[in-house]
């Protein structure tokens, strides 16, 4: 399905934290950087790890989802090689207040 939708849009599809389980390599694009009036903003995409317990497997097949924390500071080290002037976390990631999984990401 996925595969689907990235051939579709005409915009990247984020999620560095869904990996290709075969290849071990995010299974979209982690972050992109975009350019507007000289800014270099870079934008890091993560998604909620709970996609397989709210969608049927055939929608995700081949992909699983790790820990966005963890994701987060293996990626930031390569965002800030690119030198951006603004990062912006775009992250999927819901809420839960029984959820104790759930803090604050000091990068």
């Amino acid at each position: 399905m996925y595969d689907r939708l990235m051939n579709e849009y005409n915009f990247p599809l984020l999620g560095a934290n869904a990996v290709d389980i075969k290849s071990g390599k995010p299974y979209f694009k982690p972050y992109t950087i975009i350019e507007k009036n000289k800014i270099r903003i870079a934008v890091l995409g993560l998604v909620t790890p709970a996609i397989p317990n709210w969608l049927p497997e055939e929608l995700y097949s081949g992909i699983e989802f790790r820990d966005m924390v963890e994701t987060a500071k293996k990626w930031m080290p390569e965002i800030m090689k690119q030198k951006p002037d603004l990062v912006v976390g775009l992250f999927h990631a819901g809420w839960n207040s029984e959820n104790e999984d759930y803090r604050q990401i000091d990068l």
